[in-house]
């Protein structure tokens, strides 16, 4: 396997792109986005391959900066482009599949609170990126547990929700050692968390099946992990915990807000945690914040009332105890409900 890392303008860094290559297919996972056209050619020139020599391309997950140039290369020598099924409409960019995502998403803005003229000023560059390549007009759609067999390597699919409602990861047993690893995707990386809840609202419980998902990873005790941005994962079971980590003490800050402010909505919630948003940044911070208030209505320590979240009594009635009495600060104290 070949790690090509090709520049990216967002915060998570490079963007890898994944070259399995035998004397029986040629296979890429994930492509980057459209702008890194050329690199991407270099990069497999180095290799003694053109873009009409990839057989496959996998992707982990619909989105731009890892499906982007999958038209172009299925263009160039008609590679089978394949992703999950409940992606699958969305890197096609199928006509009543988008509309009724982004049609999903206005509807989520407004239910969470996000103001007018938040919503406009998020709107409006939304036209400006154009969304996905619709030229990508087909695709093979993979479920869970299904194989691709690149030479004597087979790839595994992992499914692994949250970050997008099809995300998944590509297992794989390393040809030197025998030991497994596995190309995550966005699901984990090695910098930063993804988003969970704004980058894609159509499920109802974003953070709850994205933590099923780390769990799932870090049982599987992978030697290695080979993310969709930036450098290997040495340790993806203690990666995944860390990252499972961060949500517990992002619930925490939560409970921490709603005891000191009584109920809020989605909007004031994030808004409190991220102070204030523009742009993209207003979608993904007001989706963080609806992960984590779903998942903590569903572990009964909030409850949703008239749109805005409160405190359960029993939750309310622990943070009026003294401090001193469980030695713990608000924050740990708040955090505890979350490990379950």
């Amino acid at each position: 396997m070949k790690r090509i890392s090709l520049e990216n303008d967002e915060l998570e860094g490079a963007n890898n792109v994944y070259l399995f290559d035998s004397d029986a297919r040629t296979v890429l996972v994930d492509t980057g986005e459209r702008g890194r056209e050329e690199r991407l050619r270099e990069a497999l020139a180095a290799e003694g391959l053109t873009f009409a020599e990839v057989d496959d391309v996998l992707l982990t997950h619909w989105h731009p900066d890892h499906s982007g140039l999958a038209a172009t290369v299925k263009r160039a020598g008609d590679a089978t482009v394949r992703i999950h099924e409940r992606d699958a409409p969305l890197a096609t960019r199928d006509e009543d599949a988008w509309r009724e995502f982004l049609g999903n998403q206005h509807a989520r803005l407004e239910e969470w609170g996000v103001p007018g003229a938040k919503r406009e000023e998020l709107f409006d560059e939304q036209k400006r990126d154009g969304g996905p390549d619709s030229t990508l007009s087909s695709v093979t759609a993979f479920a869970g547990g299904e194989t691709f067999a690149v030479g004597d390597r087979d790839l595994e699919v992992i499914e692994t929700p949250g970050h997008t409602a099809g995300s998944v990861c590509f297992a794989f047993e390393d040809s030197s050692d025998g030991g497994r690893e596995v190309v995550t995707g966005d699901t984990l990386l090695p910098n930063y968390t993804p988003n969970v809840g704004g980058t894609d609202t159509r499920m109802e419980h974003p953070l709850d099946s994205y933590l099923s998902s780390l769990h799932a990873l870090a049982a599987a005790e992978y030697e290695r992990g080979w993310p969709g941005h930036r450098e290997p994962i040495g340790d993806p079971t203690g990666r995944a915990y860390e990252i499972v980590a961060h949500h517990e003490q992002r619930a925490g800050q939560i409970l921490a807000i709603l005891e000191r402010t009584g109920p809020a909505d989605v909007w004031e919630v994030c808004t409190e945690l991220f102070g204030e948003l523009e742009r993209f940044h207003i979608l993904v911070g007001a989706g963080e914040a609806f992960a984590h208030l779903a998942h903590l209505e569903r572990q009964g320590d909030v409850e949703r009332v008239d749109g805005a979240y409160r405190l359960v009594d029993e939750v309310q009635e622990e943070f009026g105890e003294e401090v001193d009495t469980w030695s713990l600060s608000v924050s740990d104290r708040a955090g505890a409900h979350t490990v379950r």
